[in-house]
């Protein structure tokens, strides 16, 4: 597993760290957001742009904020210069 990356007011992870954090098969994790096996498996991937009610209860599934999940910072553009690993 990749080290998650630290800045100074929270820790950035991926989706796929945080689901084995959390403890969640990817079916627990899909059932706690509320979305399809194939959307929590996409944005695992990180194979496609989610909208802001899939960032939302990705987060919500994981007990984080938007900002926290690393595939959602770089959609968005928050993944700038400035970032240790």
């Amino acid at each position: 597993m990749n080290t998650p990356i630290s800045t100074d007011q929270e820790t950035i992870r991926t989706v796929r760290q945080w689901r084995l954090l959390r403890g969640l098969t990817h079916k627990q994790f899909a059932a706690s957001c509320g979305l399809a096996l194939s959307t929590v498996q996409q944005a695992e991937r990180g194979t496609f742009r989610p909208q802001a009610p899939t960032i939302a209860a990705l987060a919500r599934g994981l007990d984080v904020r938007p900002e926290q999940i690393l595939e959602i910072r770089q959609a968005v553009g928050l993944d700038g210069e400035g970032m240790e690993r």
